[in-house]
């Protein structure tokens, strides 16, 4: 086969090539698969359907994570509610990650202190036709290059970018501990909001009981002619009130658990079991370490005003 005759088939070969491409290409714009063009409502009052691939498959949510000696419907103190918050709740992990991302465009920002290399290689083979009875040779190039550079004075536009690459490290760094913050306050709310409305429940139910014996002594003395029907009336709407009372506070008990299961970053509907409130607290106690923490803090006020 001459050079002349390879050369037409290579052409006709690369034509059919290409009137297959381009039929391929004319295909995909007239049959639009469902990755390109999903398509809209047939009508306004009409919704729109969206393909399969257009809604991302459902999220896996990972099990929680539990401290030792915390299990589902035991009963659970405060550290380990701030403990077990403050592993699954996403408002300190997103917080970290945001710090964790902030840390490494500081790295980044600093790599503009280093020089920078490029190497390069590079390998040219050449033929040389046959002529006048001549013997083909081969002509072979190769060899590396290395290129170094190095940024010596930029009008201070690099230290300023790296600097704002650390100021914003540590503002990130801040609002993590103010995420680890808000999470414990949060959870110290739910948890003691709980043992309140767990108390005053039980008081509740306290009040339900003596109202219902009032209402048993009324009727009595009405039965028994003492007492008139004002007087047994009084005592019902007494008890319909404690009653309505304790349904009350048992419904922001419920709302107390579910905000303590939140906020530790565990389904609502996830229930765990508290202590009693104190009978007694250290009033003194508290008082006297506050009163310390406020001369500590205006001790070192005026230091650093006099420094």
């Amino acid at each position: 086969m001459t050079p002349a005759m390879r050369l037409c088939g290579y052409a006709a070969m690369s034509l059919l090539l290409g009137c297959a491409h381009v039929r391929s290409t004319f295909d995909e714009f007239t049959h639009a698969p469902e990755h390109i063009t999903p398509g809209t409502a047939a009508a306004p009052n009409v919704p729109w359907t969206p393909p399969s691939n257009a809604v991302p498959p459902p999220l896996v949510k990972p099990s929680p994570i539990l401290p030792n000696g915390v299990a589902i419907g035991s009963s659970i103190t405060l550290d380990q509610a701030i403990d077990t918050a403050l592993t699954n709740n996403p408002n300190t992990r997103s917080a970290w990650l945001e710090a964790r991302a902030a840390e490494a465009a500081l790295g980044s920002a600093r790599s503009e202190l280093l020089p920078e290399v490029d190497l390069n290689a590079s390998f040219t083979r050449s033929r040389n036709a046959a002529q006048g009875g001549r013997s083909i040779t081969l002509s072979d190039q190769y060899g590396p290059s290395l290129t170094l550079s190095y940024l010596l004075f930029d009008f201070g536009g690099r230290s300023a970018r790296i600097e704002e690459a650390r100021q914003t490290l540590i503002a990130s760094s801040f609002l993590h501990n103010q995420s680890i913050q808000d999470v414990i306050l949060q959870v110290s709310q739910s948890y003691y909001g709980y043992l309140g409305a767990k108390s005053l429940l039980a008081a509740q139910e306290s009040t339900v009981k003596e109202r219902q014996t009032s209402l048993d002594a009324a009727n009595a003395r009405h039965n028994a002619g003492v007492a008139t029907v004002a007087d047994v009336l009084q005592a019902q709407t007494a008890l319909s009130q404690a009653q309505l009372n304790y349904e009350t506070f048992e419904g922001s008990l419920h709302t107390f658990e579910g905000s303590l299961s939140t906020a530790m970053g565990l389904s609502p509907v996830t229930r765990f079991t508290v202590g009693e409130l104190a009978s007694e607290l250290p009033v003194e106690n508290v008082s006297g370490a506050i009163d310390d923490l406020i001369k500590g803090g205006a001790v070192r006020v005026a230091k650093g005003g006099g420094a």
